[in-house]
């Protein structure tokens, strides 16, 4: 038989602290020992329970997964609304929503290649950003306005509000570098009024009979 340190009690194959009610007699039982063991039980579960789900929390706000409202170079201008997702283990980037576009549904005409042309709403703008440390680095970022490609790297910032974004040409310091604010999924557009269908024209009047 195990001889249990004097500080603590055995109960029922578990160890509980001696303040929680002194020895327990195994044979007579005590209705008050094994609430107040339950009791610590539970609330030794939903603390760990707690502490999982605000890891998890934490991990997720500091993912760059995710909706971000982008700002332009001057720290202000709201520029559009961009969706971060992962393809594999690569963070790629594609733009959802121009805030404040120059002209209505406006193609990147500067753009080379395959996005030539092509509507910048919807358009995969970052690509090729992996993990590294607190940093995702070695990808690319397009901008539609000039159509040219940087290399860059992300890194969220501020408990997860911020995204620190670089984009540089050759060395990272020969860049520039915009703070984007977490958003939320921008609302779908409204859908384009149906018009009612022309009225059918009335059925010529028949020929009088000769």
């Amino acid at each position: 038989m195990w001889n249990h340190p004097p500080h603590e009690a055995a109960l029922e194959g578990f160890w509980v602290p001696w303040a929680l009610g002194g020895r327990f007699n195994n044979d007579l039982g005590s209705k008050e020992i094994q609430m107040k063991h339950t009791a610590w039980l539970l609330a030794l579960t939903v603390g760990m329970a707690m502490s999982l789900v605000g890891a998890a929390a934490s991990a997720a706000d500091l993912s760059p997964v995710g909706y971000w409202k982008t700002i332009d170079d001057d720290g202000k201008t709201e520029k559009s609304i961009v969706q971060l997702f992962m393809k594999g283990d690569k963070l790629h980037g594609k733009i959802l929503k121009l805030l404040h576009p120059d002209k209505p549904n406006p193609v990147c005409d500067k753009c080379d290649g395959a996005k030539k042309d092509k509507p910048i709403e919807g358009m995969e703008f970052l690509w090729g950003l992996e993990k590294d440390d607190d940093e995702w680095s070695g990808g690319t970022i397009l901008d539609p306005k000039n159509g040219k490609e940087y290399s860059c790297y992300v890194e969220v910032i501020e408990a997860g509000k911020k995204l620190k974004v670089r984009g540089f040409m050759g060395i990272s310091l020969l860049g520039r570098t915009q703070y984007w604010n977490r958003s939320d999924k921008p609302a779908a557009p409204a859908p384009e009024p149906t018009l009612p269908a022309p009225a059918a024209e009335p059925a010529p009047a028949p020929e009088p009979a000769e």
